[in-house]
């Protein structure tokens, strides 16, 4: 039997696949969605590529982007014992 919260992940991702602009927090709480962000949080995990951008959310095109690479080198420091 699924969850209620599959409900939701199935609800956004419908509502992110079938619409054509950026798909507000709003809009995911219409649907049905009682913790958007979560979803959407829940929905990237699972490999969708879902964007943040102005005003909302909505599902990209190609691979996902990769994490920023850290800048500089870490300097080790030696801990007395």
């Amino acid at each position: 039997m699924p969850s209620l919260a599959d409900d939701e992940l199935a609800a956004a991702l419908e509502l992110l696949t079938s619409a054509t602009d950026v798909v507000s927090f709003a809009d995911l709480r219409a649907a049905g969605v009682a913790h958007p962000a979560h979803s959407i949080y829940e929905l990237q995990l699972a490999g969708h590529n879902i964007e943040q951008v102005r005003g909302g959310v909505r599902l990209s095109e190609g691979p996902p982007k990769p994490p920023p690479q850290p800048r500089g080198r870490v300097r080790r420091i030696a801990r007395d014992s």
